[in-house]
């Protein structure tokens, strides 16, 4: 008895500890795996966040140059009227420049100085001037502006490098002194603010221009470098001048300097003299590791409970497990539903009524996404000249991805459209945008209006969206819009602005194609006729208008769940002229509904 006691003990023993070594390596295996994927998800996000910083960051360096060398080349276009423009030049230069520079074109003497207060012309720049740019005998590389053509020069000063840029007019040579500090104060201060970002310039040389550690300015990256990887990537991937970026997962050193494990990105920065410079954005993954520590504890101590509880009563595994499951699982509801909650109040500051924006037309919108976050968007404001944008759009799929890429698309709009002021031409120069970069194959469909409330003239660019209805008393058409290719996947796509004259106390309906699609407890889509049969007669709103037909979709619909977000933009023109400042909002009975001024 007491043998086969022993052995049974024994035996049990021997199972608690194979259940004990199998547990374990199990625990530890996909404990494992979920902290390698959750670092890597995480990295790609850094991935993409600073790959958009270093591009738009190198869009903007790019204009400031570009902005220079066009403000000096007026002197040129000024020479067939014997005009001397110099000073005018000077004063659109205050600001970017410290010093312009009239060099005879011939000898390259200096003819005039124009400066800040009374600063004199610094004697390091002042020695340079002439070799900078030499004579067309000189090399092309070394004399940019003596070929003809505008160009940039860098210039080794004691103060540090300090950047030229010149334009050739009749017989004169112009050159604006312009010191990296205005490139630094612009695009470069701010992403050197956060402790795990940096950013470092450099020049067409491979040459350090600027970096947040002084130690780094002047630097050759292709020079021989302690560490190989940096060589490397200064040699190689940045020779073939496209956009790099790699993580350093240990210690890296560039000169003298020994930085944190980080993620690079190399955006190349090209110069209207076809010169390109580089600029280099570099993210601490201390941040990421810091971010995860608090993920791996908590894994780390459910894992230790579970095992703990299995080791001490083998009957109640079952239970325990199911139980550390379901808390597991919980805590993951949880946080995601607090970064989606977070992530659709995000999505709703880019709404026009929450940014409070007014304009001079009665405008009034809903919104009901289909899940947490909506993939459609809307926006309205004003331009400098009185014209009024609405934008209404669709981005294909739903939550964390398509709010990225609306938020993305809205930006570019408005940046674009500020600019420009054509419809036609901001999709194309949004398109172009958008196509540069890699969203997993979605899409978007846009129109982009832009109201003129003095005349009544509306212009509008369609990207692959449904056209606006409108009605002005009686029936609700829809405007005879041409179809075009939607946003992000042909680059080369041309989309034409079409403009229409509009009736005083006309009425305009945008609307996404989630609207048209809704479904009957029948399986029948709604559809735009059906939509503009729901809404007959005039509305003296846009707020009515936007009520009356989420009323008819409602009612199409019988209750029955829609499967992609619901959004709905009115415009009502006055059938008085349009008042100089804008009105009152009126109320909306939807939470998401406008203001209408």
């Amino acid at each position: 008895m007491e043998k086969a006691a022993r052995r049974f003990a024994g035996w049990v023993l021997a199972i608690h500890v194979m259940v004990f070594v199998l547990l374990v390596v199990i625990v530890a295996v996909a404990s494992r795996e979920v902290y390698s994927n959750a670092r890597a998800q995480a990295l790609g996000q850094v991935r993409v966040r600073q790959e958009l910083l270093a591009a738009q960051t190198a869009r903007g360096i790019e204009a400031f140059y570009r902005n220079v060398i066009d403000q000096l080349r007026t002197q040129q276009r000024a020479d067939p009227l014997n005009l001397d423009v110099t000073a005018l030049v000077w004063d659109q230069l205050r600001g970017q420049a410290t010093h312009l520079v009239t060099l005879d074109a011939r000898t390259r003497a200096v003819i005039n100085v124009r400066s800040e207060g009374r600063d004199p012309l610094p004697p390091a720049i002042a020695e340079q001037l002439t070799q900078a740019f030499a004579a067309p005998a000189a090399p092309a590389a070394a004399a940019p502006a003596a070929a003809g053509r505008p160009g940039v020069r860098v210039l080794e000063t004691p103060a540090g490098p300090t950047v030229l840029a010149a334009a050739p007019a009749r017989d004169r040579l112009l050159v604006a002194v312009v010191p990296l500090r205005s490139v630094e104060s612009r695009f470069l201060n701010d992403l050197n603010q956060p402790e795990h970002m940096a950013a470092m310039l450099l020049d067409e040389r491979m040459r350090t221009l600027s970096a947040d550690d002084k130690r780094l300015i002047g630097l050759d990256v292709t020079a021989e470098q302690p560490d190989p990887r940096v060589r490397d990537v200064a040699r190689d991937d940045l020779r073939r001048g496209e956009r790099v970026t790699r993580e350093f997962l240990r210690p890296m050193t560039i000169g003298r300097v020994t930085l944190d494990p980080s993620m690079v990105t190399a955006q190349p920065v090209d110069l209207p003299d076809g010169k390109r410079w580089w600029l280099i954005v570099s993210s601490s993954l201390s941040e990421v590791d810091q971010a995860l520590g608090q993920f791996l504890r908590r894994s780390i101590i459910g894992a230790v409970l579970v095992i703990a509880a299995m080791t001490a009563v083998l009957v109640s595994t079952s239970v325990q497990t199911i139980r550390g499951r379901l808390r597991l699982e919980r805590l993951q509801h949880e946080l995601i539903n607090r970064e989606l909650a977070q992530a659709r109040e995000i999505q709703l500051a880019w709404l026009p009524e929450r940014q409070e924006s007014q304009v001079r037309v009665d405008v009034a919108a809903v919104n009901r996404p289909a899940s947490h976050i909506s993939g459609d968007f809307y926006n309205w404001f004003e331009l400098h000249d009185g014209r009024v944008v609405i934008v209404v759009g669709d981005v294909t799929g739903h939550g964390l991805p398509a709010a990225f890429l609306m938020a993305t698309t809205q930006l570019l709009v408005r940046m674009t459209i500020d600019r420009v002021g054509d419809p036609g031409t901001a999709l194309r120069e949004v398109n172009r945008q958008l196509c540069t970069h890699v969203f997993s194959g979605q899409f978007v469909t846009m129109l982009v209006a832009v109201l003129d409330p003095r005349r009544n003239v509306i212009e509008i660019a369609n990207a692959g969206h449904p056209p606006p209805l409108i009605g002005s008393g009686a029936d609700f058409a829809p405007l005879p819009l041409e179809p075009q290719l939607v946003l992000a996947v042909d680059q080369d796509v041309e989309y034409r602005t079409q403009r229409f004259e509009l009736p005083p106390g006309a009425s305009l309906l945008f609307y996404t194609d989630g609207i048209t699609d809704v479904q009957s407890p029948a399986g029948d889509r709604l559809y735009i006729e059906g939509l503009a049969k729901s809404l007959y007669g005039r509305f003296d709103t846009a707020t009515a208008l936007v009520a009356a037909a989420m009323d008819a979709v409602d009612a199409f619909r019988v209750g029955r769940d829609a499967t992609d977000d619901l959004t709905l933009v009115a415009l009502h023109l006055a059938r008085d002229p349009v008042p100089t400042a804008p009105a009152t909002a009126a109320p909306s009975e939807s939470p998401l509904a406008t203001p209408s001024a």
